[in-house]
């Protein structure tokens, strides 16, 4: 009876930690993430989705595209010989008019790469890209990806 009971007890846990593994491997969550923005606040956008502003839902944001992210682990002991980069693809819609534009990560010292564009007479600023990259967690889910964006008029 004792080792039935033993028995029942660990079965429970197997099954138990099999549901939450099966659960966490297939689910990524952006957190912080938004569906509006307001002007003049930075704000998060999660990959794969689209914020619209305030008040005008024909003035929409949404985050498609990552190109790529080289940037250097923060916390590896590797030599980086260059802070490296990550560029974003997201398109902008007010009512018919959509543009498709990508922005880059600031701070690169290559001035060819952009991290704002104007639209429709709104400035649209790539403020951060996180996660940022670490030793630990290297490749990151596209999934994991959001942007922090600033629109100013």
């Amino acid at each position: 009876m004792k080792n039935a009971a033993l028995f029942f007890a660990l079965a429970l846990a197997v099954i138990a930690a099999n549901c939450s593994k099966s659960d966490n491997k297939e689910t990524s969550v952006c957190e912080n993430g938004v569906t509006e923005f307001a002007l003049n606040e930075p704000f998060y956008l999660c990959y794969g989705t689209e914020a619209n502003l305030e008040g005008d839902e024909s003035f929409v944001l949404s985050f498609h595209t990552l190109y790529g992210d080289s940037r250097c682990p923060i916390d590896s002991l590797a030599l980086c010989v260059w802070e490296g980069r990550a560029d974003v693809g997201f398109t902008a819609t007010i009512s018919d008019v959509t543009q498709s534009d990508t922005l880059s990560a600031a701070g690169l010292s290559n001035q060819t790469f952009s991290d704002s564009t104007i639209f429709a007479n709104y400035k649209i600023r790539l403020l951060a890209i996180e996660p940022y990259p670490t030793a630990a967690n290297s490749p990151i889910p596209k999934e994991d990806y959001k942007i922090k964006l600033l629109v100013t008029q």
